[in-house]
């Protein structure tokens, strides 16, 4: 603030009127700014602070009286203000500043309360925690306050505490259990009463077994612990290895383990394996039907009995031989459990007949011969020497005519053996019988090396051939049962010029 002044003189004398009225000079005078007091809080009480112009003096009370001083700077009430002050009792502090040539400022006025502060408002970062894990006090900041005390609590027992001028601590809960934290406001004339408090659980470590479903031995079911983890409250555990199992790929874990805050069972996934199963011909390479697509543990449907009957003479199937299966595979086609092929299997019928006989012909020729034809097929242990047994039978059975012949098979080869028989006597021989029979010496019979089969006899007379086939170009070749011709013809066409000539008029 300024005002506007003037300086005016007069004189006077004893026994003299006074002069007149001379002015010289007027012009604006300032004002000193009104001063600033200040508090803070210190460990001894509160100290008060004050600040005015730069050059003006200060002078201050604390009896709630004005300071005054003279025109030559000096107090006249109060104290002079050098340095900030300390005050332990409540007070109201006044102060004015003077100036040389400026007028004195207005007062300033401030009430100092020497109290205890009030409590603070306590906030924690979270309810629970992990154990191990810090948790975050925070508080509202209370006026005349010097510092805070903030203490942990556990069990009605102090943990920990600490003096802070901030309004924020944190603390490790190391143990697992509830704690309480209090924050207690305290200047120099005491500490808040009843700070408040805030509880916080800290969570002890949870269990996450990664685990599968098993059957056990009885017929039951058991639990079966890939990987156990400890794992702290809140905190994610750790995927681990991908487990492996006959006959099933890995497809993932069912159930959380994130942000774990319980005991938890996390299950495997499993995905169900399928296998090609592939059946082949006696030879290896041809293929029985189509690749069957098969579950593991489920049997794959073998060919049916039609499709594996043997195209040799004397063998039955016996089964499958597995030409290709994995390396831990059981090769058990009632339980899948890899990629296979596998190749039909045959042996020889009947091990105690080493010879299969057929009779592939049997004819009374012009001449009155009985020729029979007899097909052998032997087995495939060792050479057989036998006596071949050809008989001519009536059509009651009757025996008419036999003969025996004594014959060599390598092993596992077929030879055919035409015997002609002559036969004039009374009966009609309509049957032919052939039996393979062991040599028992001196050519005696032993026992039987071959069933005994029978065929009907034909006369050649009565036969009647059917009218010529159709050329065609396969080539043919004659048997007993066939008769062949063959020949070569030829053909051609005219190229002479045939042309259709039209006239346009």
């Amino acid at each position: 603030m300024s005002a506007t002044a003037s300086v005016k003189a007069l004189a006077t004398r004893s026994g003299y009127n006074p002069s007149g009225v001379s002015e010289r000079w007027s012009g604006t005078i300032g004002t000193v700014k009104t001063p600033t007091i200040s508090e803070s809080y210190s460990e001894d009480g509160i100290m008060v602070s004050i600040s005015a112009d730069s050059g003006a003096k200060i002078f201050y009370t604390t009896d709630g009286t004005t300071p005054t001083f003279d025109t030559a700077g000096r107090c006249t009430r109060g104290t002079e203000y050098k340095t900030a002050f300390l005050v332990t009792k409540d007070c109201t502090v006044n102060a004015v500043a003077g100036k040389s040539g400026m007028r004195n400022s207005t007062k300033a006025s401030k009430s100092i309360s020497c109290t205890a502060p009030a409590a603070p408002t306590v906030k924690l970062s979270a309810s629970h925690i992990a154990k191990g894990d810090a948790v975050q006090v925070t508080w509202n900041g209370v006026s005349n306050t010097f510092s805070y005390v903030v203490t942990l609590i556990k069990d009605g027992k102090e943990v920990k505490s600490e003096d802070t001028k901030g309004t924020v601590a944190s603390f490790v809960l190391d143990e697992d259990g509830t704690y309480s934290v209090s924050v207690a406001a305290k200047n120099a004339f005491g500490t808040s009463k009843g700070g408040t408090e805030a509880s916080v659980e800290a969570m002890d470590d949870c269990v996450v077994r990664f685990v599968d479903t098993v059957e056990n031995d009885a017929g039951g079911t058991v639990t079966k612990v890939f990987d156990r983890q400890e794992v702290r409250w809140g905190y994610d555990a750790t995927t681990p290895t991908s487990p492996s199992k006959r006959g099933y790929t890995f497809d993932g874990w069912s159930g959380s383990y994130s942000k774990v805050t319980e005991d938890v069972d996390v299950h495997v996934k499993w995905k169900i394996n399928k296998y090609k199963v592939r059946f082949y011909k006696e030879d290896g390479s041809t293929l029985i039907g189509s690749a069957q697509t098969v579950e593991f543990n489920k049997p794959a449907a073998a060919p049916t009995t039609d499709a594996v009957a043997s195209a040799r003479t004397g063998y039955e199937f016996t089964g499958w031989s597995v030409m290709d299966a994995a390396d831990d595979s059981e090769r058990d086609i009632s339980r899948i459990d890899s990629d296979m092929k596998l190749r039909a299997v045959y042996s020889w019928k009947d091990k105690e007949l080493p010879v299969v006989a057929q009779i592939t012909d049997a004819n009374r020729d012009a001449a009155g011969n009985y020729n029979v034809t007899v097909k052998l097929t032997n087995s495939p242990d060792a050479v057989t020497t036998a006596l071949l047994r050809v008989a001519l039978k009536t059509s009651a059975g009757k025996l008419v005519q036999t003969s025996r012949e004594t014959f060599e098979v390598p092993a596992d080869d077929t030879v055919s053996r035409t015997v002609t028989l002559k036969y004039s006597g009374d009966y009609v021989a309509t049957v032919a019988e052939a039996e393979v029979v062991g040599i028992d010496g001196n050519y005696r019979t032993g026992g039987a090396y071959s069933e005994a089969v029978t065929s009907s006899i034909r006369n050649l007379s009565d036969f009647s051939y059917s009218e010529w086939s159709d050329w065609q170009v396969a080539e043919l070749t004659a048997d007993d049962e066939s008769q062949v011709e063959s020949t070569t013809q030829y053909r051609y066409r005219d190229k002479a010029d045939h042309r259709i000539h039209r006239d346009f008029n």
